[in-house]
């Protein structure tokens, strides 16, 4: 017997909240990752900037 799909609510309250909570400190961790590269690649163009123009 095939199951019925879940009738009225939000679907969203089906889902754990550590699920979204793993996701959402997953997300803020990518983010941090490339806001630091970020940093790298600009201290490193300063750096041979200041090489390479003076």
């Amino acid at each position: 017997m095939p199951r019925r799909p879940l009738q009225g609510g939000l679907q969203l309250t089906d889902q754990p909240y550590d699920t979204l909570q793993d996701a959402d400190l997953r997300n803020l961790a990518r983010v941090i990752s490339a806001c630091t590269l970020g940093l790298w690649a600009f201290a490193a163009g300063l750096l041979l900037g200041t090489f390479l123009f003076s």
